[in-house]
């Protein structure tokens, strides 16, 4: 799936999904664009910035549950 990202100069692209948490941790954007509206980094919640989670992890599977193919 692609995503629309702005980058720090302020110039907008497409990437795919997999590349943004390199993004973001890398510090190359400003923002990105989600389903119902845009995300500014440092602003609102992103992937891998929220608090500590101690629940199960839904998306990996589990011995008699299957990986999904698609994501």
């Amino acid at each position: 799936m692609m995503i629309l990202v702005r980058y720090l100069d302020g110039t907008y692209d497409m990437v795919m999904n997999y590349h943004l948490d390199e993004l973001i941790k890398n510090k190359r954007i400003m923002g990105f664009e989600r389903s119902n509206r845009w995300v500014t980094i440092g602003l609102d919640p992103v992937r891998g910035s929220g608090g500590i989670y101690s629940g199960q992890d839904r998306r990996l599977g589990t011995e008699n549950e299957p990986l999904p193919l698609f994501s």
